[in-house]
């Protein structure tokens, strides 16, 4: 009888042991990944009536969103609903899709600015990116941490991983050796990270630049516009100014 377990036993770990190694070589090429978004509304909140509300409204704004990829391209678009919606800070962004063409490095990004519905077209911005030893697991993928600067003093921290060997990421970021799965832009309090990934790709969405029937505009056109509509808004306008770029 102990013979037949121990045998057991090493049959058991056999499998075990081989199905541990096999999913560490999986490279998958095409699918899509859930990203949850986080943002720390109270962040920002100034002044005696926030330090009034502070404890009555939630930190953390949630949303979600999927991005599906293959090898040369990949669209980024709102997900699932939250379970709870924000009281507060719950605009609502359906119509973003962000089409990211890995070969040409393009973007095609259909979105709402206040009430107007534009599409930008344009290449993907540079990043210029910095890797670390860093690590770090996300659902199940190992991930080496980059350290980014955009338009010349936004910050963004990546977590990437070579398992998955797009060079694409949340919203339209890029240019790393392996999908991002982590993305942080301290300055805001924002975050986006892989709550689930499926190596397959569904029917629907098909990975197409989004269209509309306005003209497209580029990223210095879009940057004139938000400035021109924020010019009096303060530190709160250039934020939002910058979320429109991104």
């Amino acid at each position: 009888m102990n013979n037949k377990i121990y045998t057991i036993i090493c049959i058991f770990c056999s499998v075990a042991l081989h199905y541990h190694v096999y999913a560490q070589d999986i490279f998958l090429k095409k699918g899509w990944i859930e990203f949850e978004r986080q943002e720390n509304v109270q962040k920002d909140m100034e002044g005696v009536w926030a330090e009034n509300f502070k404890d009555k409204i939630p930190k953390f704004k949630v949303t979600y969103h999927n991005l599906y990829f293959d090898e040369s391209k990949t669209l980024f678009v709102n997900g699932k609903e939250p379970k709870e919606k924000h009281p507060w800070f719950n605009e609502d962004a359906s119509d973003d899709i962000i089409f990211s063409d890995l070969t040409s490095k393009q973007i095609i990004k259909k979105q709402q600015v206040f009430e107007r519905t534009i599409l930008l077209q344009d290449s993907l911005r540079n990043v210029e990116w910095r890797i670390t030893d860093e690590t770090r697991d996300i659902v199940g993928f190992e991930c080496r941490k980059a350290v980014g600067k955009l338009l010349d003093s936004i910050y963004v921290v990546a977590f990437f991983t070579d398992q998955i060997p797009v060079n694409g990421g949340p919203l339209a970021f890029s240019q790393l050796p392996g999908m991002i799965l982590g993305l942080a832009i301290p300055r805001y309090s924002i975050t986006y990270f892989a709550t689930r990934i499926e190596g397959i790709l569904p029917t629907k969405p098909q990975i197409v630049a989004p269209t509309h029937k306005s003209k497209p505009m580029n990223y210095t056109e879009l940057f004139q516009m938000t400035e021109k509509a924020m010019k009096d808004w303060g530190k709160w306008g250039k934020k939002y100014q910058i979320l429109f770029m991104l």
